[in-house]
């Protein structure tokens, strides 16, 4: 069998995420990895994994008979495309099908969307038509699926400045309630580990088959953030802001460019962010990163 990784190669972001991931991906499942591209930008990038065993193929996004035919012969298709592209998705879910894989993962990722308010939300409106397309397809035989739910990314929001710790200024956009909700959150390098892990038992598995798979690396707050990223930088950051939920929502322009970002804070470090991670000890075999080192790693790089 294969496994597929996709990524949205018009965005940076997507694209290192799943390249950062594919080593660990690479690795360690025993099927062969495809990528399938729609570019043939970043070649370099391309050629490093190629060199660790994985293929790479080009498809049209938009193009049924052209991902069905990159899809050919896998059992499993991995979807790591950014919110631009969420609703190709439906797209990538019909090929597969048509190309006969048996477990697709959606690019999910993030916060569990079997929470009310995350599945309220109407930035999450996108992932949830995503979750009900390939549900409805599951519950006629046709395909199988797994969400993996991992809260955000710890590594990857400090340095690009997602979760509003800007390193180099040594700032803190907002706190929210004071900074010390918790909050499930996970390193790009465990969240490629715990997908490596489901990849490993296989597309046929009942344990994650059809279900919602909630792992992390640790669960936090902004407060332990903030005090392990002064004492690993040895200074002093500011704090710009300590709103309540309701203060911030309040203040927010739907449809700005940071809008989005500011309603999941909303929720991450002041609403349901600390979802339990009920299914970390089922991969006892995924050596996850402490909070600790994540931040001695993203603070010294």
């Amino acid at each position: 069998g294969a496994g597929v990784v996709r990524a949205d190669y018009d965005d940076m972001d997507s694209l290192c995420s799943a390249m950062k991931g594919m080593d660990a991906v690479i690795c360690t499942v025993s099927h062969a990895v495809t990528i399938i591209t729609s570019s043939d930008a970043h070649s370099e990038k391309f050629e490093s994994l190629k060199e660790k065993g994985a293929g790479v193929v080009r498809a049209d996004y938009d193009d049924m008979d052209s991902l069905c035919s990159a899809m050919k012969g896998m059992d499993a298709v991995i979807c790591t495309v950014s919110h631009a592209g969420f609703g190709k998705q439906t797209l990538f879910i019909d090929a597969a099908i048509k190309a006969g894989v048996h477990r697709f993962v959606p690019s999910e990722f993030a916060g569990d969307l079997d929470v009310p308010e995350y599945r309220s939300a109407e930035v999450n409106a996108d992932k949830i038509e995503i979750e009900q397309h390939i549900m409805e397809h599951a519950n006629k035989g046709r395909i199988t699926y797994t969400f993996i739910s991992t809260g955000p990314w710890t590594d990857w929001g400090l340095t690009s400045g997602w979760l509003g710790f800007d390193l180099k200024n040594k700032t803190v956009e907002q706190f929210y309630e004071g900074g010390t909700h918790m909050f499930t959150t996970t390193s790009l390098r465990d969240v490629a580990a715990y997908t490596a892990a489901i990849m490993r038992r296989g597309p046929h598995n009942p344990s994650t088959e059809n279900k919602r798979v909630r792992v992390c690396s640790s669960q936090t707050s902004q407060k332990e953030i903030l005090h392990l990223l002064e004492k690993n930088m040895d200074c002093t950051f500011s704090v710009l802001r300590d709103s309540s939920v309701d203060e911030v929502r309040r203040s927010l322009v739907p449809g700005s460019s940071s809008w989005g970002r500011q309603y999941l804070h909303t929720l991450i470090f002041g609403g349901p962010g600390g979802f339990d991670p009920i299914n970390k000890n089922d991969f006892k075999e995924v050596q996850t990163e402490s909070l600790q080192d994540i931040i001695k790693r993203v603070t010294t790089h």
